[in-house]
């Protein structure tokens, strides 16, 4: 098995995607479809969340006075808080505010990227998938050998991001 290079997103193709993202239209099984494909970029690349965190996240999961993300049972089976960046919390601010709007479910029990397939669930890890694949692909992001990017790389570009501030703000990454 041979290890696959990961593509570090620029901060230039994160907000094309982010504009893709605007451009998307609702569909039948998902009214929120821009929204949750927006909010899916901003916090896959914001907090370094896998794909499968992400899915797996609740509204109560979300502490509005603390500003951090309850990530739970993760890899390994651990739990962890995240803090969020001013960006992340107006975007779930945002978010959650149309919801309401729209009078879909808000409530902490509610998947926070939810939609109307399957009686008003969270997307599966497959779904959320293929809709950030296809996010990815009408943004037209490619890698330099003309691949499309995996979902997984805005983690990775999370992580080299973070790297880069902290050596440029002369912090000690050890």
């Amino acid at each position: 098995h041979q290890s696959v290079r990961p593509h570090i997103l620029t901060e230039a193709e994160i907000t094309h995607l982010l504009d893709e993202a605007g451009r998307l239209a609702p569909g039948n099984n998902s009214p929120l479809h821009a929204e949750n494909m927006r909010l899916a970029v901003v916090l896959l690349y914001t907090a370094g969340l896998r794909r499968g965190e992400l899915q797996r996240l609740i509204i109560g999961d979300y502490d509005r006075q603390e500003r951090t993300l309850l990530i739970r049972e993760s890899k390994f089976h651990k739990s962890r808080l995240l803090p969020l960046s001013r960006d992340a919390v107006r975007e779930l601010e945002a978010h959650l505010r149309t919801r309401r709007a729209k009078g879909l479910p808000a409530g902490p029990d509610a998947p926070l990227l939810w939609n109307a397939s399957r009686g008003g669930r969270a997307y599966t890890g497959e779904g959320l998938g293929q809709g950030l694949r296809c996010l990815l692909r009408a943004a037209d992001i490619r890698t330099p050998a003309g691949r499309w990017p995996r979902v997984h790389d805005i983690r990775h570009s999370f992580a080299v991001q973070a790297l880069l501030r902290w050596y440029r703000a002369g912090e000690d990454v050890q």
